[in-house]
């Protein structure tokens, strides 16, 4: 204990006790009035102490009262709270801005899931949308999960048909209210899930928010280069040309900005599906490193984050949910382990690429009918089910991605294998039907499957899943045998199927 708090006064001791029927007021006077009679020895009394502690804890809270009051005010541009509120809903703003009594529930935490649409574009309230992802959090599982929708996807929505990325700006024009209300009122009806929550944020918020957090890790899936990456203003081509190679990449926020727009790169990265899924990576990656500076528990850092955003960003979200999300990213310790990207490309059997009368390129329902159109076709319903189903989507991603290979012996059954295969969900199958190493059918051969397993995740997956494809088959978990070395003409084999005669 610190030695003015040991230090006592004889005297002043008894003077307090002396008299039980003396008042306190008047035994802290006398208290005072013998500390004044020995100046040598200065007393610091327990009514001073108190009355410096109430006062610095009034400083404290009116200082997060002011701090609170200010970032409020400051988000009344951008945020779907809006408008002036009295004293005490202001009170209530700051104490949700601190998690003072726990974190606010928010839309769809009681239903085990909510969904945000994430728009990015040029320019706040004008220009077309260049990013539009749903982003959905399942409560329970304790997992994020996206799917970025084809910035090229044809719709119809009443007003004309048009690529999905003018739905806002046309919505603004036509002065139909928030175009980006509009564009979560479309995809709610389309692919009928309910859209909690909406946000729409200038890309330079978020090269801005990426060099501001000091760069972010890409672990970049697939190598390119884009040779015709459009230069600021227009000015030709951007030099020197962007290329990203294959691994662990650190970015600042130009090129973390080139790399999720990139439009024209090659090795395959030039397709609208291939960007969406860069998208995703960025936005998975600006998490982790928000995560790993805890800026959710620095009110410092909430504000300066704040002014970044401020003029990047437009939302429904009222300031209590933002912070009550934030915990809900501060709460998921594994990021990576717990955000999930669902494969929404061809491969899906309902999106397919074309072309417009006019020449145009545009992404479409399969059996070729537009979103919005209101028909309820295969595609569409099949759309809807990976929608209501994303999170087990993406949890057997990597089992459909799996390269299958099927070596086969010019029978039937070797086709009959390719379309289980294929039918099953499986995107990448690849069959060699007179592979020499094996003898053809003959008229009355019996022929015998065999799946070999070489990853042990994928096969963990597959006993998982239900859709398996429906044949007779031994499954081994192994390598693949010596004698179907296949490799150099397919790449990598994950699952080797071989069709022999019995």
């Amino acid at each position: 204990m610190p030695t003015f708090l040991r230090s006592e006064d004889t005297t002043t001791k008894e003077n307090l006790t002396k008299d039980t029927n003396i008042d306190l007021d008047t035994q802290l006077e006398n208290s005072q009035l013998d500390t004044q009679s020995k100046p040598k020895r200065k007393k610091v009394t327990f009514g001073k102490i108190l009355s410096v502690f109430v006062f610095l804890i009034g400083i404290l809270l009116m200082g997060s009262f002011v701090f609170g009051y200010t970032l409020i005010n400051k988000s009344q541009g951008f945020l779907g709270q809006g408008g002036s509120q009295d004293l005490f809903s202001q009170l209530g703003n700051v104490g949700s801005l601190f998690n003072i009594g726990g974190r606010q529930k928010i839309l769809g935490e009681d239903e085990g899931r909510t969904n945000f649409l994430l728009v990015g574009k040029d320019a706040i309230g004008t220009g077309l949308t260049d990013s539009i992802m749903i982003v959905s959090y399942f409560y329970e599982e304790e997992k994020f999960v996206s799917v970025n929708i084809p910035r090229d996807f044809y719709v119809s929505d009443g007003f004309g048909s048009y690529k999905i990325n003018s739905v806002v700006p046309f919505a603004e024009q036509r002065q139909t209210g928030n175009g980006e209300q509009f564009l979560a009122d479309f995809l709610e009806e389309e692919f009928e899930i309910p859209i909690h929550y909406w946000a729409s944020i200038n890309f330079d918020g978020i090269k801005d928010l990426v060099n501001t957090l000091g760069g972010i890790e890409v672990d970049v899936p697939n190598g390119f280069a884009d040779y015709q990456y459009p230069a600021p203003n227009f000015a030709g081509y951007l030099k020197p040309v962007p290329v990203f190679e294959q691994g662990l990449t650190t970015m600042d926020g130009d090129t973390a900005l080139i790399y999720a727009r990139s439009r024209m790169g090659d090795n395959g990265e030039g397709s609208d599906f291939a960007r969406s899924k860069r998208q995703s990576i960025v936005i998975e990656s600006i998490l982790k490193k928000i995560q790993s500076q805890n800026l959710f528990d620095n009110a410092t850092k909430i504000s300066a984050y704040l002014d970044i955003i401020q003029n990047n960003l437009r939302t429904n979200l009222s300031l209590p949910e933002i912070t009550s999300l934030a915990k809900l990213v501060e709460e998921n310790a594994d990021i990576d382990g717990n955000f999930h990207r669902a494969i929404w490309d061809s491969s899906t059997n309902f999106l397919c690429p074309t072309q417009t009368s006019d020449g145009a390129y545009v992404i479409i329902y399969c059996d070729g009918t537009n979103a919005g159109a209101g028909v309820v076709s295969e595609s569409r319903k099949k759309a809807i089910d990976f929608v209501d189903n994303i999170l087990n989507e993406t949890l057997y991603s990597s089992l459909y991605e799996a390269n299958v290979v099927i070596l086969g012996n010019q029978s039937l059954e070797s086709d009959n294998a390719l379309l289980a295969f294929q039918n099953s969900g499986f995107g990448n199958v690849k069959i060699n039907n007179s592979y020499s190493a094996i003898d053809p059918a003959t008229f009355d051969s019996v022929e015998k499957i065999k799946v070999y397993f070489v990853d042990q995740e994928i096969k963990d997956l597959y006993d998982q899943v239900d859709n398996q494809p429906e044949l007779d088959f031994e499954i081994i978990s192994a390598e693949v045998p010596t004698e179907f070395n296949v490799s150099n003409t397919y790449g990598e084999v994950d699952i080797l199927v071989v069709v022999e005669s019995i």
